[in-house]
């Protein structure tokens, strides 16, 4: 969705157009003292006022321009105090970037590349942290879900929709449908849904809720069918069934998690002989070290 100011647009016909399009999207104006209000668009027409995706139902929440001030360095200011509100960042004519601060500390973010693809949402709902990346073709790059006392995770994507790093910590695995059901933008209902992904050629399983039942499932699934590169950090898998997996070169190994008991040398030396029984070609590295 583009957003652009207001001054930028070419109004014909009482249609709103943006470089011989009509638009869609999300027209803003800015006022002398920086103020700003934001309309939605949608096929050229006004359909009413925007609802800024960093707050939830509230439209009386100030809105101010903010370009410039957004930094890691000093509090935003308007008129003389630590802002509390939405700012936006403007880039020329369009926002590529919406905050809400309280007394001027960044409490979520959204950002969007200069094709109106979101790029990036930091907004914690009443559950749960969450936080996404997009890559500019608009495919999702990252998902990092978090909780203060509880389960808590992360998803990295290839650029072509395959799925690199799965990491589930604490029962993040379990309560798939809770994160579905509260997030905004979380692809993964279920386990089912989650193993519809490929796996990279490359890919790493991280985190204590990755335990042999679960491996024997993406095995089941075939999702591993293409990976080369497996990494296994941390995870509670103590037998390695790796016969059907004929693309894989590399098994690598490491615990450095205090979530998941240390691995002894004789477990290590299992887990590898059995890795080699299943796929004698396979190179076996523990902690960066080669054991065969």
């Amino acid at each position: 969705m583009m957003r652009v100011l207001i001054k930028a647009l070419e109004k014909k016909a009482d249609k709103y157009w943006y470089q011989n399009s009509l638009f869609f999207g999300v027209g803003f104006s800015i006022s002398p003292n920086g103020s700003v209000s934001a309309i939605e668009i949608k096929d050229g027409l006004i359909v009413g006022p925007y609802q800024p995706i960093c707050v939830e139902d509230n439209f009386e929440i100030m809105q101010v321009d903010l370009t410039g001030q957004l930094s890691d360095y000093s509090l935003p200011q308007y008129l003389g105090k630590p802002y509390s509100g939405i700012g936006y960042e403007f880039n020329e004519n369009l926002c590529d970037r919406e905050v809400f601060l309280k007394n001027g500390v960044t409490y979520s973010e959204a950002q969007w590349g200069g094709n109106g693809v979101m790029s990036y949402f930091d907004v914690p709902n009443n559950k749960f942290g969450e936080v996404y990346e997009w890559y500019s073709n608009g495919t999702l790059k990252g998902i990092k879900i978090s909780t203060n006392t509880d389960f808590f995770g992360s998803f990295n994507f290839t650029e072509n929709g395959e799925l690199s790093y799965l990491g589930s910590c604490k029962g993040l695995l379990n309560n798939l449908d809770v994160i579905f059901n509260n997030a905004k933008f979380f692809p993964f209902e279920s386990v089912s849904s989650l193993v519809k992904f490929r796996a990279a050629a490359t890919f790493v399983l991280f985190g204590d809720d990755i335990n042999d039942s679960f491996f024997k499932y993406l095995l089941e699934s075939k999702m591993l069918d293409g990976t080369s590169v497996l990494k296994l950090n941390s995870v509670n898998i103590k037998n390695i069934d790796l016969s059907e997996l004929e693309t894989l070169l590399e098994l690598h190994i490491e615990n450095n998690n205090a979530l998941t008991p240390a691995i002894g040398e004789s477990e290590i030396i299992a887990l590898v002989e059995h890795a080699k029984k299943s796929n004698p070609n396979i190179k076996v590295i523990f902690n960066g070290q080669v054991i065969l």
